[in-house]
């Protein structure tokens, strides 16, 4: 009893998991948040050697930026990118962040405007991403949520075969 109760309880963490994961895919607004912070997985490696590619970072989404924090924007292309503040400055009563990925050789030519600002990183999770990322993929969803579901099923049915068996013979 006590093995089918935590198998349940593992299986209902990773259909949480995976309503987290999905609800961030492909719109900007609807990603994952825990009193303020956010998971973001990394897939490139710009900021070589601070992060990299299927690292997951967790943002600050209450923080304000400062000079030398790494912020995570959207980009003009409607994109998240995660860069670091490399310059401040004031036009017009509001602020603009210039920056520059740390494995690049030049900043970004456009200046960040506080609106598109989603939050300023607090750690590094190394590698984690690609955890996430095989979650989210088909296989990963065949492999860590249909096929137990199917294996539990298979195994509810031979047992409660078993117990008509017994009663019957």
């Amino acid at each position: 009893m006590l093995k089918k109760i935590i198998f349940l309880t593992a299986g209902a963490l990773a259909i949480i998991l995976l309503f987290f994961i999905f609800q961030a895919k492909g719109d900007i607004n609807k990603l994952p948040s825990f009193f303020g912070y956010k998971p973001l997985t990394i897939l490139s490696n710009s900021m070589v050697p601070d992060f990299e590619a299927g690292d997951i970072i967790v943002i600050d989404t209450n923080e304000a930026p400062k000079v030398n924090e790494v912020i995570t924007y959207v980009d003009p292309n409607q994109e998240l990118l995660s860069h670091r503040v490399i310059d401040i400055v004031n036009q017009d009563g509001q602020n603009l962040y210039q920056t520059k990925g740390d494995a690049n050789n030049i900043p970004d030519r456009e200046y960040v405007s506080e609106e598109n600002i989603i939050g300023v990183k607090v750690f590094t999770i190394p590698l984690i991403g690609h955890i996430a990322s095989f979650i989210a993929s088909p296989t990963g969803i065949f492999l860590l949520i249909v096929l137990p579901i199917i294996l539990v099923v298979i195994i509810e049915f031979f047992q409660r075969l078993n117990i008509i068996r017994e009663k019957s013979g």
